[in-house]
């Protein structure tokens, strides 16, 4: 598939097709110059929000439900049924 997608030419601005994987030589039709693609790697923002909130469930999360009284009335009961 080819990309419809320009970028500008470090040089002259005039508008380059975009390569299409990272690491691809293109040549500016202009000026001749030719320059490798250095591009951006983006994470989308749900993957960070679900890295953070995962991360922080299982640090927090412990912690936080044995200080509410069920929970620790639960950590009570599961203590009590290794030990035996």
């Amino acid at each position: 598939m080819v990309s419809t997608d320009s970028i500008a030419c470090p040089i002259c601005n005039y508008p380059v097709p975009a390569p299409s994987v990272l690491g691809q030589q293109v040549k500016c039709a202009y000026c001749g110059t030719v320059s490798q693609s250095i591009q951006d790697i983006t994470v989308p923002n749900s993957v960070i929000v679900g890295l953070i909130a995962f991360t922080a469930g299982a640090i927090l999360g412990p912690s936080v439900w044995s200080a509410i009284k069920g929970g620790t009335i639960a950590l009570e009961r599961k203590t009590r049924e290794r030990i035996k």
